[in-house]
């Protein structure tokens, strides 16, 4: 929590426009940790390259 904190932190101090990751949907408290986060459900803009990933979100600044 403390980690992901940081890093929503510290896109926001650059201005991002959007912060994204991956992950497998079998994780489902790490899935809620995100959700409690502000992250959302996205469509993968162009697929990923990791096998397992399945689950994409996305944490766009000012929407929280």
């Amino acid at each position: 929590r403390a980690l992901l904190s940081a890093a929503i932190e510290r896109f926001e101090e650059i201005e991002g426009a959007s912060l994204f990751l991956e992950t497998n949907s079998r994780l489902q408290t790490a899935i809620g940790l995100y959700e409690s986060a502000g992250f959302e459900h996205a469509r993968h803009p162009s697929g990923t390259e990791y096998e397992r990933a399945d689950t994409y979100m996305v944490y766009r600044a000012g929407d929280n």
